[in-house]
């Protein structure tokens, strides 16, 4: 990771021929993990995705550790 960035988990619930939306957003892969799979087991949408994405982050480099 470059300086000044953050990897966050997207997990993304959706219809078929809907679209998806976004449920929840997380620091750590294992809990957005844990979260999909909780929906996939509730079955509250045809699928359920976790994405992952590179972003900078809002606070300065020397609070960003």
């Amino acid at each position: 990771q470059g300086e000044n960035q953050m990897t966050i988990y997207i997990v993304f619930g959706g219809f078929e021929y809907e679209g998806k939306s976004v449920e929840n957003v997380f620091s750590s892969k294992e809990a957005a993990e844990a979260f999909a799979e909780e929906l996939k087991n509730k079955k509250v949408y045809d699928y359920v995705d976790v994405e992952e994405y590179l972003r900078r982050s809002l606070l300065p480099p020397r609070y960003d550790n």
